[in-house]
């Protein structure tokens, strides 16, 4: 029986290990495109590993040549956990010798080339690649000069930096502080006792003693420059070297390295500096083309000053609201807002108030102007008293019309409310930057009777003005009003060189989102239009 059972037992093992799964030995010998650093078999699966041929090491476009983009394809299982590594050395062999250093990037929707269509494009592969931006100069930083000591001073004059007669001193003065530091605080004194030193006890200085320490001072600050601009030639030669890049992934204690054939494959790169920043390249031929717009139709205005530009029916209504108030022998009430000098609608405004003020003395009528900055009051009442005698009418200018009313926003309000109310303006001009005011004193000024142009570059008060003026200078068509007024060419041209450019765009986003909206599903020759107008860091 014994000799029939034995036999009998191999043959039911041999048929159970063969109805079992061979587990492989390690992931690299299973795939021969990796190689592995960890004794941990079988925890990184062959397809959490990125594809040998997407692993590169590329100069990083658009920057001053300080960085090397390191870049790959997202794996196509990238397991929870799991993060990437990068080493980079100076040579193949240092790899060999151990002496490179790591960087490791974790994956997120960060590193994903989406977020950098300017290096990756905006195809349906751009979104499986993956970067990291490497500075060799901070890998692999130059060393620091140390403080100046004899031996520093020492090699400066041997490197020319000093001359004999500056190194006799320098090491005089280094002498008399490291002296000085042996007799206020001795080695041997403890602490608790070196902070019972006083003032007292410092050695005074000559004056021959303190210009020495004033020109040793200024040689510290020299030569600490000199170090930074050393530090910066040596970080740019370093960055200008070739760089070595091996790119493993890593889980817990495991990492595996991305390599062909059994061996680690090793990439090489040099970052150089970039003359052109590619990504702005649609700003800049958007702005010659705006250039060209303009400065062509200043040329045009200059030969044919009565070039077209779409009227504006405030500015219009301006000569009409001057006559009725003097046909009414009622004075014109100007009011600036609350803004400064400084404001860009502040500013607009005092253009529009030398035409008003110049069309007022022509009429021999009053012009009332309200303010509420003290620099805005001065710069009105030049504006309005060179207009009276631009206009031969210098006997109209009364400094007292141009006030400044109140400095407080709600009290610069009660006080214009009652000036309008108690001398009932023909024309009213509201024109600069109002806030909260602005339904307040156009409802005011509509009880009076007087016809009302408003005009103000704060979106939020156009509603209140549209409802109770007659006119409404919206936006930007408060800025075109001094080129509207004046007709002067450069104006002009300006003008109507940045409606086309607004035309232009126009006209470019709607065909640009037309063709994507059509072409949204293709790659290939479409994509570029998506970065046309994008505006690049």
């Amino acid at each position: 029986m014994p000799v029939i059972v034995k036999p009998l037992t191999t043959l039911v093992v041999i048929a159970l290990a063969a109805t079992l799964p061979v587990r492989p030995a390690a992931a690299a010998q299973t795939n021969p495109t990796v190689a592995t650093q960890s004794a941990t078999p079988g925890t990184i699966l062959p397809e959490s590993i990125p594809a040998t041929e997407s692993f590169n090491a590329i100069d990083l476009p658009s920057d001053d040549g300080s960085s090397i983009l390191v870049k790959w394809a997202k794996p196509a299982n990238e397991p929870k956990g799991i993060s990437y590594v990068i080493q980079v050395a100076r040579s193949k062999a240092d790899f060999q010798a151990g002496k490179f250093v790591t960087k490791e990037v974790f994956p997120s929707p960060i590193i994903l080339g989406t977020t950098k269509p300017e290096y990756f494009g905006r195809g349906k592969n751009a979104s499986q690649t993956c970067f990291a931006v490497i500075s060799p100069a901070e890998l692999f930083p130059p060393a620091k000069p140390g403080p100046l000591t004899e031996a520093r001073l020492k090699e400066l004059k041997t490197k020319k930096v000093l001359t004999d007669k500056e190194l006799g001193r320098a090491l005089a003065v280094l002498a008399e502080i490291e002296q000085e530091k042996s007799q206020t605080k001795p080695a041997s004194v403890p602490a608790t006792a070196q902070a019972g030193v006083t003032k007292s006890q410092t050695p005074k200085l000559t004056s021959k003693q303190r210009a020495e320490r004033k020109w040793y001072a200024r040689l510290g600050a020299n030569i600490k420059k000199l170090d930074a601009e050393a530090l910066t030639k040596e970080r740019a030669r370093i960055n200008a070297e070739p760089s070595f890049f091996r790119l493993g992934v890593k889980l817990d204690d495991q990492t595996i390295l991305v390599a062909r054939d059994g061996e680690p494959i090793v990439v090489e790169a040099i970052a150089k500096p970039n003359l052109f920043k590619w990504g702005k390249l649609n700003n800049l031929t958007l702005s010659l083309i705006f250039m060209s717009a303009v400065i062509t139709f200043i040329e045009i205005a200059r030969r044919k000053p009565d070039i077209f530009i779409r009227k504006i029916a405030g500015l219009e209504a301006i000569d009409e609201a001057i006559g009725r108030a003097t046909e009414m022998d009622r004075p014109v009430m100007f009011v600036h807002g609350g803004g400064s000098v400084g404001s860009m609608s502040v500013i607009a405004s005092l253009n529009i108030l030398s035409h008003v003020a110049s069309r007022a003395a022509e009429h021999d009528t009053r012009i009332r102007v309200m303010n509420q900055d003290p620099l805005v009051t001065a710069v009105s009442q030049e504006a309005v008293q060179q207009a009276c005698t631009e206009a031969g009418r210098p006997d109209a200018f009364n400094a007292d019309d141009v006030s400044l009313v109140a400095s407080d926003q709600f009290s610069y309000v009660a006080a214009v409310s009652g000036i309008m109310v108690r001398e009932q303006p023909g024309a009213i001009f509201m024109l600069g930057a109002f806030g909260a005011e602005s339904l307040l004193l156009s409802e005011t000024g509509s009880s009076t009777g007087a016809i009302q142009v408003a005009g103000t570059d704060s979106y939020t008060q156009l509603p209140f003005f549209v409802t109770t003026c007659d006119y409404t200078l919206m936006g930007e068509e408060l800025y075109a009003a001094s080129a509207y007024l004046s007709r002067e060419p450069r104006m002009l041209g300006s003008l109507r060189g940045q409606d086309v450019g607004k035309a232009f765009v126009m006209i470019v986003l709607l065909a640009g989102t037309a063709i994507l909206t059509v072409a949204a599903a293709m790659d290939g020759p479409w994509q570029w239009l998506r970065g046309l107008l994008e505006a690049t860091g």
